[in-house]
């Protein structure tokens, strides 16, 4: 999430610029932030604790000050509802976030988003609803309808395999299995019109020896060129900024599933759409610059008045 918080601009993976360009916001910022502080039950102690460090900086004078806050905006992804409830409390006292909530929303919510894709015409992993587990081929791919870094996704091959939710309202969807893109995905990561990165992620292997099947770098995965010249095809750079479009997201990533052995442009399959993507990885192994182009355009939309 990035807000603007009476000019705060969010930049790479762990440090916050507080730019104090003037003061007319300055009052209600401080007031949302205390609110936000108040919220016991739905603002984890990370968040809490970013916040305290951020309040405690406007006892100083200097006019650019960077504060560090560990990821405590962006590292979100195991607290979504939570997430989505503060940002519509941002949004509610006049701030403007990015993203916006409705887009959070759907990005979180992997039943919303395959309902968009579907309502879209935009290629994607089928779901399937619980009265066809009789019926399936398997094995599908049962993952969390809200989660993140592809915790709990695993290949299941038969009822007796679908994992209980941990909690009543961890519901677990079956999905289609596309099998060429076992262990490997094609990431394409946006932001305000513009593709800033593509790659391909490999999963690491288990412990049996084999390839697992999410491809995700904080469990062990690695990073590769994309598989294509150029490396984001026209027709891939149209459907991203037509997804952008849409759910109205100004900057995220976008999953591709190979639908062929040898990846074909023209056959990929969107798995799943990430509203506030880390990209650490992508700046220290894909050597691309995220942050910069990022911190641009938050600077021209905010700071241009």
């Amino acid at each position: 999430m990035i807000t603007r918080m009476h000019g705060l601009v969010w930049k790479g993976s762990n440090e916050m610029y507080l730019h104090l360009l003037d003061t007319d916001e300055l009052d209600a910022f401080l007031c949302l932030a205390k609110e936000l502080l108040s919220i016991d039950d739905e603002f984890c102690e990370i968040e809490r604790n970013a916040l305290q460090v951020i309040l405690s900086q406007f006892n100083r004078t200097e006019e650019d000050i960077q504060v560090g806050v560990d990821q405590a905006i962006m590292n979100l992804a195991d607290r979504q509802s939570r997430l989505i409830s503060l940002i519509e409390l941002v949004e509610r006292r006049g701030f403007t976030a990015i993203n916006p909530s409705r887009a959070v929303r759907l990005s979180c919510d992997k039943r919303e988003t395959a309902r968009f894709l579907a309502e879209h015409g935009i290629p994607h992993p089928r779901l399937f609803g619980p009265d066809e587990v009789r019926t399936l081929q398997w094995p599908v791919v049962a993952k969390p309808r809200f989660g993140s870094r592809g915790t709990g996704v695993r290949l299941v091959s038969g009822p007796e395999e679908i994992p209980a939710p941990d909690t009543p309202d961890c519901e677990y969807l079956l999905q289609e299995y596309i099998e060429p893109s076992h262990g490997r995905d094609f990431r394409v990561f946006f932001a305000f019109d513009r593709i800033l990165a593509a790659v391909e992620r490999r999963a690491g292997n288990s412990r049996s020896g084999e390839r697992d099947l999410v491809s995700n770098t904080c469990t062990g995965g690695s990073m590769h060129p994309s598989p294509f010249s150029p490396p984001v095809p026209d027709t891939v750079a149209a459907l991203t900024a037509e997804i952008a479009r849409q759910t109205g997201l100004e900057y995220g990533t976008i999953d591709f599933l190979y639908a062929t052995p040898v990846p074909d442009p023209s056959r990929l399959r969107v798995c799943e759409l990430n509203a506030f993507p880390g990209f650490t990885a992508l700046e220290k192994e894909g050597g691309f610059d995220i942050a910069g182009p990022l911190i641009d355009a938050l600077a021209g939309l905010f700071f241009s008045e």
